[in-house]
């Protein structure tokens, strides 16, 4: 479990960090009152959209999973404009992150299931705690929100992979691979 925690370099301190963020205030004149996903090509590791939250303030991303394909867990980094949405819990008490089954990362303050937030920046792992291959493309692994920002004006909205982070997963063979995180396209409505 060394090389994982080394991707992220947080401590267990940092979980007690991922905290609901409040609002920024009142919507201003002609802002955007939700956001609105249209999710990527169904192929890979992707984010689609959680089909009772799209076209809303509080937006509900799940993790998807390459159909077939068994893994010990991945390693996320995505980042979103801050200025138009912020991360931020997507459930009571799931933190950045809301595990949804497939993996079990465990309990206690070393367990594998860890994000973070800063600058409009989201890192997160999830891994399988006793490195057991699981197959992934069954059912998605796990879910994240967005917050619309109350002064965000209507039009798109930036979400990439930041400069210089590669999301990776840990493969059936306990091997880091390299993925490309499908991200559809993200507008404020």
């Amino acid at each position: 479990m060394g090389r994982i925690h080394a991707l992220f370099l947080l401590g267990p301190g940092l979980v007690a960090l991922l905290a609901c963020r409040g609002s920024s205030g009142p919507a201003a004149p002609g802002a955007g009152s939700r956001l609105v996903y249209t999710d990527p090509p169904a192929v890979g590791y992707r984010l689609e959209a959680d089909p009772g939250s799209n076209a809303s303030a509080h937006l509900k991303l799940n993790l998807v999973g390459p159909a077939g394909t068994r893994a010990r867990g991945v390693a996320l980094f995505i980042a979103v404009d801050e200025s138009r949405a912020a991360w931020t819990a997507p459930a009571d008490g799931a933190g950045l992150v809301q595990n949804l089954g497939v993996w079990d990362p465990g309990a206690g303050p070393a367990s594998p299931l860890v994000a973070k937030s800063a600058n409009g920046s989201l890192q997160a792992g999830l891994f399988q705690k006793d490195g057991t291959p699981v197959l992934v493309g069954s059912a998605p692994l796990a879910r994240f929100a967005l917050d619309l920002e109350p002064r965000a004006a209507p039009g798109p909205v930036a979400l990439a992979a930041p400069s210089g982070k590669q999301s990776v997963c840990l493969d059936e063979h306990g091997q880091l691979q390299p993925i490309t995180l499908g991200l559809g396209t993200l507008v404020v409505k």
